[in-house]
């Protein structure tokens, strides 16, 4: 059997970013983040690094826009996620 192998660093050109400013536990539905500046309804995001184990993608809720410094999400975390991630 043969691995394949593809980076993925192209998707994270141009990308925003920003960190959570708490700790996230598996099962929440938001994000607390330092700013939600560059942050919409229906995105996809990453938190965590490409390849790193505990990563995961999950999309902002497609109706609840971010306010202040919380982004609702479309569904529940799977794993939880260290403050500053």
């Amino acid at each position: 059997m043969k691995t394949l192998k593809q980076s993925n660093l192209a998707l994270l050109e141009n990308a925003d970013n920003s960190s959570l400013s708490s700790s996230a536990t598996a099962a929440a539905s938001t994000l607390s983040v330092y700013s939600i500046a560059d942050f919409a309804i229906n995105e996809v995001l990453l938190i965590g690094e490409f390849g790193q184990e505990g990563s995961e993608i999950i999309k902002t809720h497609d109706a609840t826009a971010p306010t202040g410094t919380t982004v609702t999400l479309v569904s529940a975390l799977v794993k939880s996620h260290p403050k500053d991630a």
